[in-house]
């Protein structure tokens, strides 16, 4: 006797058990289905987030490299366009419009090799005696050169004119580095 004669013959007892066994498998492989769907779903949801949060920053160092590039660009331009500039003699010629030259005290030029293609050159002084519109138009002189930029600025009260300020700075630039 086959199977589906033995359900044709069997009691109504032994047929609503085969029932119940049939109705529970097809539940349970229905749940198990149901179960593995929403569990890849989230999974991919996951995936998903993950895959845009990634792109996102991707995108956002991209444009931040397009950024540098830019400027790099622009400070190649700027450093071909002045290429024998001197920020010693810039400086000096900046205190003399100003009336500024006689109080200079100290002055130190340094380079230094920076690890991409420049090197900067630093421009260290001292100013004694200086009111504050004459540091503000010093200040000013200097911002309105795009290749100097100010590292450092101190202002002190003059030890010997208390109605006067010393300056401490340093400024600097950048410059192509020699290839050796």
């Amino acid at each position: 006797m086959t199977f589906l004669e033995q359900i044709m013959h069997a009691d109504q007892k032994i047929f609503k058990k085969y029932i119940i066994i049939l109705i529970s498998s097809i539940m349970i492989g229905f749940v198990f289905i149901t179960w593995q769907y929403y569990t890849k779903v989230t999974w991919y949801k996951k995936k998903i987030v993950l895959l845009n949060y990634v792109r996102q920053e991707a995108r956002e160092l991209r444009e931040k490299m397009v950024q540098v590039q830019t400027q790099r660009s622009r400070v190649n331009t700027m450093l071909e366009e002045e290429a024998d500039f001197k920020i010693a003699g810039y400086f000096n010629n900046v205190l003399i419009n100003l009336h500024l030259i006689d109080n200079k005290k100290i002055e130190e030029t340094s380079q230094i090799n920076r690890e991409d293609n420049y090197r900067e050159s630093e421009l260290i002084t001292t100013l004694t005696n200086l009111d504050m519109k004459q540091i503000t138009e010093l200040l000013y002189e200097i911002e309105q050169k795009k290749r100097i930029y100010i590292k450092k600025l101190e202002i002190e009260k003059s030890k010997k004119n208390k109605n006067k300020l010393d300056v401490n700075l340093i400024i600097a630039t950048l410059l192509h580095k020699e290839i050796e």
